[in-house]
């Protein structure tokens, strides 16, 4: 909880600096953050609205980079209140921009937030070649630890094709991603692997997965994906 409240706190300062001395990218990359905070902590209304006040701006303003980012993190909000359609949407622009900008970084951030909504639409077929494609940047250019994620996703798109051996190999790479493992994605991490082992029939490791997750998340106030374990 008390990481959760210190990272608004810091982003609403951030935001605060940018927006008096001008630093669009600063003051973009804060009010997302900060999108993403709402989100974690479950307010998917006040982050939407963050959102497409960052996503008016940046096109008012004519900052692709902005617009880019702002229509990835409202894709997230989108998503989860339902508006799947307009998500993919959002998110199809999203990487066109980044990719247009030659920004491989948020081009690939912008492919993960894509695959989340076809998931999320039950699309499992439809996101392979997209997966797939993720699989192939995320060495290079995932800088924001999604890579255990990802491995999560063809776990649970294999399990439901009946590759149920593919779907094992999966999680095992999940699990031996190296690197840094931020709290929230370790906890996007631990739900994702628990459907997974829940398709596969492994409840006991299942249950221990979401438990893994719900520690996270009590410890860092991360109530949305709390309620969603």
């Amino acid at each position: 909880r008390g990481q959760s409240a210190d990272a608004r706190r810091y982003f609403e300062q951030s935001i605060e600096v940018s927006e008096r001395h001008g630093l669009m990218e600063r003051l973009m990359v804060a009010r997302t953050n900060l999108v993403e905070v709402y989100h974690l902590c479950g307010n998917l209304s006040k982050g939407l609205q963050l959102a497409d006040k960052s996503l008016h701006h940046a096109r008012e303003v004519r900052h692709p980079y902005g617009i880019g980012l702002a229509l990835r993190y409202r894709v997230m909000m989108l998503t989860d209140i339902g508006r799947c359609v307009e998500a993919e949407e959002n998110a199809r622009e999203a990487l066109r921009i980044q990719r247009q900008l030659d920004n491989q970084e948020e081009a690939f951030a912008s492919l993960v937030v894509l695959i989340r909504t076809i998931l999320a639409r039950g699309d499992f077929a439809r996101s392979e070649p997209f997966l797939a494609e993720a699989v192939e940047l995320m060495e290079d250019y995932d800088t924001e630890g999604f890579a255990p994620v990802v491995h999560a996703w063809r776990g649970r798109v294999a399990a439901e094709a009946g590759r149920l051996d593919e779907a094992r190999a999966c999680v095992v790479a999940a699990g031996q991603v190296e690197g840094r493992k931020w709290p929230f994605q370790q906890a996007r991490y631990s739900l994702n692997v628990a459907r997974v082992l829940a398709c596969l029939g492994e409840r006991d490791r299942a249950v221990a997965a979401v438990d893994e997750a719900l520690e996270v998340c009590d410890a860092s106030g991360y109530r949305f994906y709390a309620m969603r374990a």
